[in-house]
Order: structure tokens, then C-alpha cells, then sequence
């Protein structure tokens, strides 16, 4: 008996594909029509070959997507192999899916492989396979600076580095406002506890969160004052620091020798000519500063006070009055050491020393402290007069009220003259005067009119240096008086 003992397969393709197989397995890689021989042979030597012809169905195409695979996050997995597919099964890991696109948690780190199995309509079935890491989540962290209402916070990123590296931020400022970068900063209105978040998405494209309560404080407020504000060198001034919501400080003098102090209210001694600005720098716990500047004056002195108006203030209810005077201060430093000398109506003069702090080419009111009474039928009028030292002007220290309706007159002085003589008076309402001065035979020597005479203290300087020594009588008309004095020149 003869048995078959070789096959030969050929299977029609454009690779020539070939078997000795009994019974091949083949893969083509085209989908088409294809005449597959088989010569089979005898131990005896003898041949006989079938041919057939075969359809060859297209197969699927088997692919997916998949989005970041991150511990203990959903990993969406993406059919992608086309159309015409009836089922999918899907074995990722240790579980087995057979929706289209199904979706998986990663419990643990590590290396993993998704395998996707799809049936055609024609029920070719074809697999394919990816490998999927699922990487170790960094422990975020971050930091805040500078946590002050009003002011720039400062928030950074501390996280450690890892083998999947940060690639952005994105900060959530308790729903207030929104951040990126690693390093950023907001400000906060008020104080108070805020919940801050930092997002962050790494190189593998997993999404990781941190959220931190943030203390935002009241923000320290730099202040002080300092006296005096200027004066001649030595200029000693004395800095009282009224500064809020701070916790250590700082001053910069500023001065030739860039001199500063950590003490709260120090003193500090200018002894050069100068504008020096004086910065103090007020701290708190949390790192805040503030910032506040004032200026010291060191200057060679002009010292000038002036009355400006002189009034009085009356009670209704008792008839009384009270001096009211409003002082400029002409000089280029401040005042604080001056005194006022009331004259009442030559009666009795009395001295007040002015509490008051003027600061240059300014204006103060200030009210006496005395209180005239009335019922005293000789005071005819009152006159104030500045007093303070080094005073380059005193021609506009002082000033009169006329408390009748005429005008009154002082003495002449001096008497006898050489060659000016010096006339004032109190006018009790605005006009004009004449001044006249005869000789001893009644002839007129000198006359002077002055128009627009104004209420209260008014002075004029006779200058007489063309007269000859003797005897003269000066003449005063006013709007209400006439009355002549006496005087003598001797030169």
C-alpha cells in the first residue's frame, strides 16, 4: 500500500508564500481572492495537485488611545480601530472590559499592559497591544510669603522633584482670583483664612491638586512724627514711632553716614546743612513691611512771626470777650516757643506763653485764655503783641481794637526826637487822617496825608531831619478826632 509521505503548498500571493506543512497556517497580508495549490506525493513517488480558490476578508485594524494613566484616577481607554467591528474585549492589567471604551483605575504604580481584541462584521478578529505606566504621585507642597491684607502674597511651589516633572501650575486663590507658574502672588483685600489651591499637571499628563488654608493679617502701617522738623546744626530731633500692626522696625537717617536704629522711637542728631529724608521701615511676624518718609530740614534759621488778625470773641450770654489771634509763621522752621503780651488800654499788661506748634509759612488761631469782663467803663481798647526771640521783623508783632468809636492816640515818641517821630493810634473805622506839625509862631512846618486807613494798630514814621531844633505842636484829624501834642527836636 502507498501512503502520502509530502505536501506542498503554495498559496497564490504576491510573497510566493510556500508550506510542507500537512495542514499550514498562512497569513495574508492583503485581503483579496487567492488559488492555493496543494501537490500531495506518495512514499511510492507518485503526484497529484488541487487547486482551490480562497476569499481572503479584510481584517480589523485593532488601535486605541488612551489619556494619562494615573494612581487611583479614572484612565479613559478610546477605541480607534475603525468601523465595521462588532466586539471589543479589552485586559488591562488584571481586569477584562468589553465596552468599546471603557474605563479603568490604577491602584497601584508600576509598569502595566493594555490589550485590545476586536471581532470584525466578517468575524476576522485581530489584537494589539500597548504598555502603560502609571507613575509614582509627587507629595505637593507649597509656601506663602508676605500673607498681609493689601499687600502682595507671595506663593510658591516646593514640591519635590520626581522622575515625572511638573510641567504647569495653575492656583486658585479661594475663588478671589487665579494664578500660574511655579512662583506667583495675589493679594488678599482683607484679612482673614483662605483655602488655596495648587493644580498641577506633570510631563506623563497626570492632574494632581493640593489646597492649604493660608492666614492672611492685617498689614503693618508705617507712621511717626518727629520734633522739631527743622532747625540750625546740631539739629537734635526726637522721632515718636506710631506705627500699627508692627512687630520690629527700622530707620534710615539718611545722613552722611547712611546712620541707621532698630530702636521704636529713637533721637538722632543732624550736624551738617540739608534736606535728609528719614525712612522708617515697620515689620510684622509675618514679613510685611510698610514704608513711611518725612523729611528733617537742617537750615541756617530766618526766624519771623506775624500777626495776621486780632479779634475778639464775645459771649452772648455773659457780655464777656476772649482775644482771638490768627499767627503766620514767616520763618523757615517750625514754631513752638513763643508769647503773647496783652495791653488793656494801657492799664496793665499780661503775658501768655502760646503751646502751639506752627509749621513754616503757615497760619494758626489761637484764643486766649483770658476773658475780659464788661462794666469797665475805662477800657477804651485793647493791643496784642508778639514776643519771640530773634524775631527779624517786629514792624507786624502787634495789633489794637478800638473798643469806642473814636480814635485813640498814644504819646509821641520819642520826644524829644532827632530826626523821626513815631506816631500810633487805633482806628475805629476806615478813612483818612491828616498830620500836620507847627512851629512855636503857628506856622505849618510839615504836613502828610494818609488815605485808606485801616481798623485797628496804625503807625507812621515823621521823618523831621529838615527841621530845625525848637519847639513844635503836631496835629492829628481824623474821621472822628482832632487833638494836638507837644514835642521837641534837638539835633
Amino acid at each position: 500500500d502507498s501512503n502520502l509521505t509530502q505536501w506542498s503548498w503554495s498559496f497564490g500571493d504576491a510573497a510566493n508564500g510556500i508550506s510542507t506543512n500537512r495542514n499550514p497556517k498562512y497569513e495574508y497580508s492583503l485581503a483579496g481572492s487567492y488559488d492555493v495549490s496543494l501537490k500531495a506525493t506518495t512514499n511510492f513517488g507518485c503526484a497529484a495537485t488541487k487547486i482551490k480558490t480562497i476569499q481572503i476578508a479584510q481584517s480589523p485594524k485593532p488601535d486605541f488611545n488612551t489619556a494619562a494613566a494615573c494612581l487611583n484616577q479614572p484612565a479613559y481607554f478610546t477605541d480607534a480601530s475603525g468601523a465595521n467591528n462588532k466586539s471589543w474585549l479589552w485586559k488591562v492589567g488584571n481586569s477584562s472590559y468589553t465596552l468599546q471604551n471603557p474605563t479603568h483605575v490604577f491602584s497601584s504604580v508600576g509598569n502595566f499592559t493594555a490589550q485590545l481584541t476586536v471581532t470584525g462584521k466578517n468575524d476576522c478578529v485581530a489584537v494589539t497591544s500597548k504598555p502603560i505606566t502609571v507613575p509614582l504621585p509627587p507629595v505637593l507642597d507649597f509656601t506663602s510669603q508676605n500673607n498681609c491684607a493689601g499687600q502682595a502674597t507671595i506663593f510658591k511651589d516646593v514640591t519635590s522633584v520626581s522622575v515625572d516633572p511638573t510641567v504647569s501650575h495653575t492656583w486658585d486663590f479661594a475663588g478671589k482670583g487665579s494664578g500660574s507658574g511655579a512662583l506667583t502672588q495675589f493679594t488678599f483685600a482683607s484679612s482673614g483664612t483662605y483655602g488655596v489651591k495648587m493644580m498641577v499637571t506633570n510631563q506623563s499628563g497626570c492632574n494632581y491638586a493640593l489646597t492649604k488654608n493660608t492666614s492672611i493679617v492685617t498689614a503693618p502701617i508705617a507712621d511717626f512724627s518727629l520734633l522739631p522738623e527743622s532747625g540750625p546744626p546740631p539739629h537734635a530731633v526726637q522721632f515718636t514711632n506710631a506705627s500699627r500692626n508692627a512687630s520690629s522696625y527700622q530707620w534710615k537717617f539718611n545722613d552722611i553716614n547712611n546712620t541707621t536704629s532698630l530702636i521704636e522711637s529713637p533721637s538722632f542728631t543732624y550736624t551738617t546743612l540739608g534736606d535728609f529724608i528719614v525712612d522708617l521701615t515697620a515689620r510684622n511676624a509675618q514679613g510685611c513691611v510698610d514704608i513711611k518718609s518725612k523729611i528733617v530740614h537742617v537750615i541756617i534759621p530766618h526766624t519771623e512771626i506775624e500777626l495776621v488778625e486780632f479779634t475778639l470773641l464775645h459771649d452772648a450770654r455773659t457780655g464777656s470777650v476772649r482775644p482771638v489771634l490768627s499767627i503766620k509763621n514767616n520763618s523757615n522752621y517750625t514754631l513752638n516757643n513763643f508769647a503773647v503780651v496783652l495791653d488793656i488800654a494801657g492799664g496793665g499788661l499780661i503775658k501768655e506763653k502760646i503751646n502751639a506748634t506752627i509749621l513754616p509759612n503757615t497760619s494758626s488761631s489761637q484764643i486766649l485764655n483770658y476773658e475780659l469782663l464788661p462794666g469797665n467803663s475805662k477800657l477804651d481798647y485793647l493791643c496784642v503783641e508778639l514776643e519771640l526771640s530773634d524775631d527779624e521783623n517786629l514792624g507786624n508783632n502787634s495789633a489794637c481794637i478800638s473798643l469806642e468809636s473814636n480814635e485813640i492816640l498814644f504819646p509821641l515818641y520819642p520826644n524829644p526826637i532827632q530826626t523821626e517821630l513815631h506816631l500810633d493810634w487805633i482806628a475805629a473805622m476806615e478813612g483818612a487822617v491828616k498830620v500836620s506839625v507847627f512851629t512855636q509862631m503857628g506856622q505849618l512846618a510839615y504836613q502828610k496825608d494818609i488815605d485808606n486807613v485801616g481798623v485797628g494798630l496804625n503807625q507812621i514814621i515823621l521823618d523831621l531831619s529838615k527841621l530845625h531844633s525848637g519847639f513844635y505842636i503836631l496835629t492829628f484829624e481824623g474821621a472822628e478826632t482832632r487833638k494836638t501834642f507837644p514835642f521837641s527836636i534837638l539835633n
